[in-house]
């Protein structure tokens, strides 16, 4: 996979870490920790020997929530980070400092029992989250760790099986931050393939449906790949086209589509 450089909402750009691309739901499954919670105090500790101890920067936090990781631990009183960014480490902004500002957080725990993060960590503050995030990280994400979320960084993408979702939004922006990632889970549906699905009552949207053009078609295709808010879909020349979101949600969009030869 092309990792994408990222910078972070929290952590300032390092040159010695990349980030790849990362789903909401993927940080929650692959996390062995995620909890909401503020960090009321920062300070540089040794752990191991004076001689042969490693400095970290650990984060005493005050948690509000757990939502994975109840046969770990009751309660995460702290994180730790490598101390310095050039080793990946995580660097909350003075705002959330300041404010105490209440975060998700998805951490690793050790051996040792300490939950670590870093800059590559899904930590956000609560507000800033959709509802359909919330909704997901609340009820969805933990039901449905078993299907897969790849991104598609180039067109044409394929599934490389029925437990499978392409994730488009680096389609639309390189942030990857837009509306599968906003509003949409990876879930296996009844008839044990994973699909998208909002994650919002039906008839409630923070935006308007997006179609947009991935690739086009000539005289002997009858069909062009279409994404319908960042949903891959299929339009047909004289068909409508409807959105892969589920039965709850299906919208169909009349598209008046012109194919032309190619030079």
């Amino acid at each position: 996979m092309l990792a994408l450089l990222v910078t972070l909402l929290f952590g300032g750009q390092s040159n010695a870490c990349s980030c790849g691309p990362q789903h909401p739901q993927t940080a929650f499954c692959h996390s062995d920790i995620v909890i909401k919670g503020k960090i009321i105090q920062r300070e540089q500790v040794t752990t191991g020997n004076a001689n042969e101890g490693s400095e970290w920067i650990r984060y005493e936090i005050k948690q509000t929530k757990m939502f994975k990781g109840f046969e770990k631990a009751t309660d995460v009183q702290y994180l730790y980070t490598p101390h310095d960014g050039g080793l990946c480490g995580f660097e909350p902004t003075d705002d959330v400092l300041d404010n105490q500002k209440e975060l998700v957080i998805a951490g690793m725990m050790g051996e040792d029992g300490r939950v670590s993060v870093s800059v590559c960590s899904f930590i956000q503050p609560w507000a800033n989250l959709t509802s359909s995030q919330k909704r997901g990280i609340m009820f969805t994400y933990k039901n449905h760790c078993n299907c897969k979320i790849s991104p598609c960084q180039f067109v044409p993408c394929a599934l490389s099986s029925e437990q499978e979702c392409l994730w488009t939004d680096g389609l639309f922006t390189r942030s990857w931050d837009h509306v599968q990632a906003q509003q949409y889970a990876c879930v296996k549906q009844d008839n044990g393939v994973c699909g998208w699905a909002p994650q919002k009552p039906t008839g409630l949207r923070d935006h308007p449906r997006e179609i947009t053009f991935i690739s086009s078609a000539y005289d002997d295709v009858t069909s062009s790949t279409v994404a319908i808010d960042g949903v891959i879909s299929t339009a047909s020349a004289s068909d409508n086209v409807t959105s892969g979101a589920g039965d709850t949600d299906d919208v169909t969009y009349a598209l008046d589509i012109t194919f032309s030869a190619s030079p």
